[in-house]
């Protein structure tokens, strides 16, 4: 069978977003369509019994172990390039903290606890109210990571010993800063780097205690931790692809509906070495 190689078998996300309970299809690339389409989506999951299309935005969590179903990401960046890869991310609206972020993450012990409706948050927007909890951990001294849980509608706050609890879907963690810090020097990195949070006081947080989280962000923001490395990856996958040749499959997308897809899915330039490593093994000629 045809490898797609940003479709997994058995996996879906959860939960749906809001906008749309499910549409029906007649393939994956048709509900893949609509999630690029659709304003928010990140990934999609489709239920082959019944050809339903569910949507889910950046903040959903992969679940495996679920049969029947066929998922991906919003976009297989093996198709696009640099430019299309941007306007792709634009157009999808991506919030830009989203490489900061640990879906289905939660802090504990936490100090501080507030009702969302609390936060004075203009509209219902979720990056709105990941920002302003973000916003009060930051000037809080003792905070050292935050967490938003939408189903019980809460921001809390929790200490530099807290410990990540995983598998909680509906919330987000992150850390008090992400990116660079207006009128600043120092860089505020994503957790899952395993390298120590930094603030104008000092470092916040140990080596040790990051490596140990051992968390991983959901395959769609891993490439958006840097815009430039994923647009220099996708560059530099697009003169490989120009200056390799390799057998293909017949059809536009060189793939068939009703074939079986891989477990495998690849993200950033750890996936484009991954998927090019493959194609090597499988039998890839270059042209001198």
């Amino acid at each position: 069978t045809t490898t797609v190689y940003c479709f997994e078998d058995d996996v879906a996300w959860e939960p749906h977003m809001n906008v749309t309970s499910s549409a029906k299809v007649e393939d994956y690339w048709q509900c893949q369509r609509l999630c690029v389409t659709t304003h928010g989506c990140a990934h999609f999951s489709l239920f082959l019994k019944t050809m339903e299309c569910y949507l889910e935005d950046v903040y959903a969590i992969k679940r495996e172990q679920r049969p029947g179903f066929v998922s991906g990401p919003f976009m297989c960046m093996e198709k696009m390039g640099p430019k299309e890869v941007q306007q792709v991310l634009d157009d999808a609206k991506i919030p830009a903290a989203s490489g900061c972020l640990q879906v289905g993450v939660v802090y504990e012990p936490s100090y501080s606890v507030q009702k969302v409706s609390e936060l004075q948050v203009q509209g219902d927007d979720r990056e709105q109210v990941i920002h302003t909890c973000q916003q009060k951990c930051h000037y809080d001294n003792k905070c050292a990571f935050y967490t938003v849980d939408f189903n019980l509608g809460i921001c809390k706050l929790a200490p530099e010993n807290a410990q990540p609890i995983g598998g909680f879907v509906g919330a987000v963690s992150g850390a008090p800063t992400c990116g660079h810090k207006e009128g600043g020097s120092h860089e505020y990195l994503p957790l899952n780097t395993g390298v120590p949070f930094k603030k104008k006081y000092g470092v916040r947080g140990s080596q040790a205690q990051h490596r140990e989280a051992g968390l991983k962000v959901s395959p769609i923001l891993a490439p958006l931790t840097g815009a430039a490395m994923l647009v220099a990856g996708v560059a530099f996958m697009t003169v490989a692809f120009m200056t390799c040749r390799r057998r293909r499959p017949s059809g536009i997308f060189g793939n068939r509906f009703g074939s079986r897809v891989t477990r495998r899915s690849y993200s950033g330039l750890q996936g484009i070495d991954a998927m090019l490593g493959e194609r090597e093994e499988e039998g890839t000629s270059c042209v001198e």
